[in-house]
């Protein structure tokens, strides 16, 4: 898969793991503390969610959590097999409360998994918004 390709070119660590009976992968940076990309896949078929979001939780490729489990119910009602979920900022801090503007200056990595994981998408889908906020 392509972001195997990206996280080996980079130097990044990629984590394999299940949920609930879904298979997950992550890439993180080499001390985990940057997450690059997550995927959760119940199908093997190419049919793809990109979510592309403001800031991640603390989701990975062996725990989950509700924005994540939100966002693979809009995946499968409409009809994917796979959600990628790509970041703004790729530091894991489930509050964006905590963040600084520094935090989402351009990353060089991960904006090239943002921009791979929409080459490769279905449907793209762009969220963001308050604590709790349904997307």
């Amino acid at each position: 898969m392509w972001y195997e390709e990206l996280a080996r070119t980079n130097q990044s660590i990629l984590k394999t793991g299940s949920y609930n009976n879904i298979p997950r992968v992550a890439v993180f940076n080499e001390n985990g503390t940057w997450r690059y990309f997550l995927e959760k896949r119940w199908a093997e078929d190419e049919n793809v969610l990109i979510a592309i979001m403001m800031n991640l939780s603390k989701a990975a490729h062996n725990q989950t959590d509700r924005t994540v489990d939100q966002m693979i119910e809009v995946a499968i009602t409409r009809g994917c097999n796979a959600l990628n979920v790509v970041n703004v900022s790729s530091i894991i801090d489930g509050s964006s409360g905590n963040l600084k503007n520094a935090h989402f200056a351009f990353e060089k990595i991960n904006w090239k998994f943002v921009s791979e994981a929409m080459t490769n998408a279905n449907i793209i889908f762009l969220g963001w918004g308050a604590k709790g906020q349904q997307g």
